[in-house]
């Protein structure tokens, strides 16, 4: 953005659909793993995770799933008010246990995102490309999900065995 001429502050635009948003992120065993030294893959998830929550404004509502074997709502949809204490529920999200459920993490994320009023709805999963289980049913939960106007993202956190299921799996999500 300081490179262009332009901004992309989406907070200030008052002429843009509602959103409904949920952000999961795996915090599965594998994601303790470190990038660098003194930071693991969870932070950098989680980091970016509240990245994208600083994007949305009080038009927007999210939700926020931290996943293992099974979902854990971290936050559970609100209206978006206060972009930074978002953000800092996100930072505060803790390492869980086992791999990552890909199937229960869409299926909650799906669930919550159907119930909302919004114009716009938008599932962002961050699943670790080494440690990805349980997809047998994502590619059908991801194709209704886009018939039913939600559109997904999937971020593989780091280059493994999953990450092309993964991409697959944002492609088919519009």
């Amino acid at each position: 953005e300081e490179a262009l001429p332009a901004t992309f502050d989406l907070r200030r635009r008052r002429d843009r659909a509602s959103l409904a948003m949920v952000i999961a992120v795996d915090r599965s065993g594998s994601m303790s793993m470190p990038v660098r030294p003194g930071v693991t893959k969870l932070d950098v998830a989680n980091e970016a995770a509240a990245q994208s929550a600083m994007l949305l404004s009080a038009n927007d509502r999210v939700g926020v799933e931290h996943v293992d074997t099974e979902p854990f709502w971290t936050l559970p949809m609100t209206s978006v008010t206060d972009p930074a204490a978002v953000a800092a529920t996100i930072h505060h999200a803790t390492q869980g246990g086992g791999g990552i459920y890909v199937d229960a993490a869409l299926i909650a994320g799906y669930d919550a995102l159907r119930r909302e009023e919004t114009q716009l709805k938008h599932l962002l999963l961050f699943s670790d490309g080494d440690d990805s289980e349980e997809m047998t049913q994502s590619r059908a939960l991801v194709g209704q999900a886009l018939r039913d106007g939600i559109t997904t993202s999937i971020v593989s956190m780091g280059r493994g065995v999953y990450t092309p299921e993964l991409e697959q799996l944002s492609r088919l999500g519009g």
